[in-house]
């Protein structure tokens, strides 16, 4: 009798943790899904792989489904995902899924270098869609990294002490430590000129009475002229060519794009409900491509250059304000 009893008893426990485990799965996937009126918005993370060796790299993505309404966006990450990891590299991307919903896309090429389980915690976003308010939470991560196996062969006596005469290994740290100097001190004229002349240009936008749009195609043909990158000065090219397109779309819709990462100034432009999800696109490219030149020394083809100058100048002229694209029709007719 005591055995039949005690049978039950574990039958009844199992079926207990089972149930308590099937509603703990469904709370969870709740908290990253919702349904407003038929529209679904869903926002996850997750790993390629949850364990690595130090140095490793892997992908860490963030995916956010959300109707074309609903304004809100991924929050975007640059040096570093945590202290521990790094991020190496990082990809966006927007895709409509159908006439209501988008789908937002960030990949991040990341590592790390120190050993040990990293967690990479939990990503909130709150929206405002239909009247109702809520928030949306990604799942936590963790990430081992693990330090790879040495094997030792055999265990040596220890050694008397020797006497060593001056040599390279004593010398060539001094060497290194001037060599730095001077390249530090490269680096630091290298960056004074590059702000002057970025200065420059904003004080040409700044001093300048002509519209937003009239400023941008003059200093776009300037820049044309001078033939950076034919040169081989594709980074100051690609700088100077993003400068002129953020401080146009500060002066022509009144957003901080110059503080702006290159992400959020193509949100600003979405929610702006007024500019071709295509042209949007190609703006989306074109500023990656520029930052993949500036932060990750990509080297671009000859075409390449001249479609982003392209871009940027068909960015300017098509999002001309309604007026002047009017009158210059009415030009062109007549």
């Amino acid at each position: 009798m005591t055995m039949n009893k005690s049978f039950y008893y574990r039958w009844v426990m199992k079926f207990v943790f089972i149930i308590a485990l099937f509603f703990s799965i469904i709370g969870c996937e709740s908290n990253n899904k919702k349904t407003y009126t038929g529209k679904i918005l869903s926002f996850e993370s997750k790993l390629d792989t949850s364990y690595i060796l130090i140095g490793d790299q892997l992908h860490y993505k963030i995916i956010l489904i959300q109707p074309k309404s609903a304004k809100l966006a991924i929050p975007v990450f640059k040096d570093k995902l945590t202290d521990k990891i790094e991020i190496l590299g990082a990809q966006f991307d927007t895709i409509s899924l159908n006439d209501s919903l988008i789908k937002i896309s960030h990949d991040y090429l990341i590592t790390s270098f120190d050993s040990g389980i990293h967690e990479i915690p939990a990503i909130a976003i709150r929206l405002n869609l239909f009247g109702t308010s809520d928030s949306l939470y990604s799942p936590s991560d963790l990430l081992h990294v693990n330090v790879p196996p040495t094997k030792i062969d055999k265990i040596h006596d220890i050694k008397s002490v020797m006497s060593i005469p001056i040599g390279w290994n004593e010398i060539l740290p001094y060497i290194l430590y001037i060599g730095g100097g001077l390249v530090l001190l490269t680096i630091i004229i290298l960056i004074i000129l590059f702000a002057s002349k970025k200065k420059n240009v904003i004080k040409i936008f700044e001093k300048s009475k002509d519209p937003a749009h009239v400023i941008a195609i003059r200093e776009l043909e300037k820049l044309k002229e001078s033939k950076l990158w034919q040169q081989g000065n594709i980074k100051e090219y690609y700088s100077r060519l993003t400068d002129i397109v953020r401080i146009y779309i500060e002066g022509r819709f009144g957003t901080l794009a110059m503080e702006q990462t290159s992400e959020e100034i193509c949100t600003e432009m979405i929610l702006n409900k007024t500019i071709d999800e295509k042209l949007i696109s190609k703006l989306r490219k074109f500023l990656y491509e520029a930052d993949m030149v500036k932060f990750a020394k990509a080297q671009p083809l000859p075409d390449e250059n001249e479609n982003a100058w392209l871009t940027a100048n068909d960015f300017v002229k098509e999002t001309k304000p309604n007026d002047v694209i009017e009158i210059e029709a009415k030009t062109n007719k007549v």
